[in-house]
């Protein structure tokens, strides 16, 4: 991954923390009383990992950005699921999130 101008990342879904694969997100704030939602694709997260987000119920996951030695919370939530797809040679792994949800 490129260096862009000091910025970093850091995925933690339940026990797994993803911070130099592809990753991409939508972050939904809501003004009224719905909860905030998250979708976060990771690209090509090992077997072994997609296992570990997969076998606890409900993860919980936190986004946090940042340039160099600093993150700040971006979201913080609870996955409601975790689907990953095969398309062609990579495996798209998708989070769904919702916060202040109970299972």
């Amino acid at each position: 991954m490129s260096d862009l101008f000091g910025r970093k990342y850091e995925l933690i879904i339940g026990e797994l923390k993803v911070t130099a694969l592809d990753t991409s997100f939508n972050i939904v704030k809501n003004l009224d009383r719905e909860s905030n939602t998250a979708e976060f694709h990771v690209l090509n997260l090992s077997e072994k990992s997609r296992n570990t987000i997969t076998k606890e119920a409900h993860p919980i996951v936190q986004f946090r950005v940042g340039y160099g030695s600093s993150t700040q919370m971006l979201y913080s939530g609870e996955s409601i699921s975790v689907v990953s797809t095969k398309a062609g040679l990579d495996w798209d792994t998708m989070v769904e999130c919702g916060d202040a949800r109970r299972s």
